[in-house]
């Protein structure tokens, strides 16, 4: 069983760790929430389609594990501008 001296000391550790991960936030990188985006548009796109063709929760899980793909929603970067304006017309 902790002691009161213990239980301060956690409690001190705690609050203290709070303040450092106020303090030092870093805000998400920006192809992270587009990517995130993309998947919960996936996911809802595939929800609504099974919904619209009676399909069972089996079934709609399978196809979500199956097309759900972290590749598939991820973007990638290019630096070049030349580059960028390639890959529209891919």
């Amino acid at each position: 069983m902790p002691t009161l001296t213990q239980i301060r000391i956690n409690k001190k550790t705690n609050e203290d760790y709070k303040v450092y991960k106020q303090l030092n936030y870093k805000n998400p990188y920006p192809i992270n929430l587009v990517s995130k985006l993309i998947k919960t548009q996936n996911i809802k796109f595939i929800e609504e389609l099974c919904e619209k063709n009676k399909v069972n929760c089996i079934e709609k899980q399978s196809i979500i594990e199956q097309l759900v793909k972290t590749n598939y929603y991820t973007p990638y970067i290019i630096n070049s501008k030349s580059k960028e304006d390639v890959q529209k017309f891919i």
